[in-house]
């Protein structure tokens, strides 16, 4: 396996654990997070095309920012489980700080009123939403971070 299809792979494999840990928000007495819509959201008002395109449109984000993981960690002799958790983080940080509040103001499904906007730290989402986000961006970096640091191809033999 060479390192593109490492990429792919990785990013794909976070952005599924990433859906997955967001789907336990019923457990947390939260409503249900549907990433993909708020993204697709963007695109179009159907609610199933948005979901589609949604789905589509996130799986390459998560590609994209395992590339850009592994941009960050090049320059780091030794890569741990902290360089992942860090990573983890700061996408959590940069959703909350930066991303969320811009949703609020630009998606046009809070602006036609299909949807609260979850405010700056998921504010109007509860109070477990942010920690269930953060699990959320954690499990992306450790496992983007541990699927690039493995060499794969040791799998297939």
């Amino acid at each position: 396996m060479n390192h593109r299809e490492q990429l792919w792979l990785s990013g794909i494999i976070g952005t599924l654990l990433f859906f997955v840990t967001l789907a336990l928000s019923p457990l947390f007495h939260l409503a249900p997070m549907r990433v993909p819509l708020w993204t697709g959201g963007f695109l179009t008002l159907n609610l199933g095309v948005a979901s589609f395109l949604g789905y589509l449109l996130d799986f390459l984000i998560g590609v994209g920012l395992a590339w850009l993981y592994d941009q960050w960690r090049k320059g780091a002799v030794r890569r741990t489980v902290g360089h992942h958790l860090a990573f983890g983080t700061l996408l959590w940080l940069f959703m909350m700080i930066i991303g969320f509040p811009l949703f609020d103001l630009l998606s046009p499904l809070v602006q036609h009123g299909y949807f609260l906007g979850p405010g700056i730290f998921l504010w109007r989402l509860g109070f477990w939403a942010p920690v269930l986000w953060l699990a959320a961006s954690l499990a992306y970096g450790l496992s983007v971070g541990y699927l690039l640091d493995v060499p794969l191809a040791s799998f297939y033999r």
